[in-house]
């Protein structure tokens, strides 16, 4: 079993299309999270983090293949501090079509995992193509699954994800104010529902005529908040403790062993 380990996210507000200014704030606040707190392993920040919450002919304009500038900064940045990286950016992928993706980078700088939001809202849907593969990757932290936003209410993807034996679920948000309290419910929810440790990385300020609520946070496997941020920029950190995740799974929190699957069907041909 994995040792347990530090876990921030970072809540920040980027400049829409600016990806050199925006890398080189993440790279302060890696180099200030990592000072402060030498033995982290694991860095989230939030979506589209690289040219903030970009839409329609301007993402368009900003998107990168999934190895590329974004990439290279990311991975000598995760290297150096020896930190887990995860991210978002504007991804071109083939045919041109445009994705809102999420990386995640190893300890040792080498990409582990790329992941294509599968939910989009209905002002994304016009510049963005919808993911169609969960994420769920082994790493030396264990095998971490991977959200984006609106992924975080759907509760079929996180327990998805749990049964293919996620220990840790991370998601990089762009989360809209007034809706702050909704982000803290679906959190709370999809990290109770499967016994996991969640880590959420929400935006702050203002991007494209809209506003993010920030509260990011961190929640162990009872939908506790660990540690948690309001709307200023800054950052959270916790503990995750995989002894804690099976202790919970071996007591009061026993859902996924006791799931009902003989009972768990649609019998009205109307209803499917």
């Amino acid at each position: 079993m994995v040792k347990a380990y530090q876990a921030a996210c970072v809540q920040m507000a980027s400049e829409l299309g600016d990806k050199h200014t925006n890398l080189s704030t993440m790279r302060r606040w890696v180099q200030k999270i990592c000072g402060e707190h030498p033995d982290l392993r694991l860095v989230v920040f939030p979506e589209l983090v690289t040219t903030g919450f970009i839409l329609g002919e301007k993402a368009c304009e900003a998107a990168e293949l999934h190895d590329g500038e974004h990439l290279g900064f990311i991975s000598k940045l995760a290297a150096e501090y020896q930190v887990h990286i995860v991210y978002g950016y504007v991804e071109r992928g083939a045919g041109g079509k445009i994705y809102d993706s999420q990386q995640l980078v190893s300890d040792q700088g080498k990409p582990l995992l790329n992941y294509r939001k599968i939910h989009l809202t209905e002002f994304e849907k016009s510049t963005f193509s919808a993911g169609h593969e969960l994420a769920v990757v082994d790493t030396a932290l264990g095998k971490i699954g991977m959200q984006i936003c609106w992924d975080l209410a759907f509760p079929e993807l996180s327990r998805l994800q749990a049964l293919q034996g996620c220990d840790l679920l991370v998601a990089s948000s762009a989360w809209e104010s007034p809706y702050a309290p909704e982000l803290q419910k679906f959190s709370m929810a999809r990290a109770i529902d499967n016994t996991l440790h969640l880590v959420v990385s929400n935006s702050v300020g203002e991007c494209s005529g809209f506003n993010f609520s920030g509260h990011s946070g961190i929640y162990d496997p009872t939908g506790k908040a660990l540690s948690q941020l309001q709307d200023q920029a800054g950052y959270s950190i916790a503990l995750i403790d995989p002894i804690i995740q099976q202790q919970c799974r071996n007591g009061f929190f026993s859902m996924l062993e006791e799931r009902r699957l003989d009972v768990y069907s649609l019998n009205n041909e109307s209803d499917q």
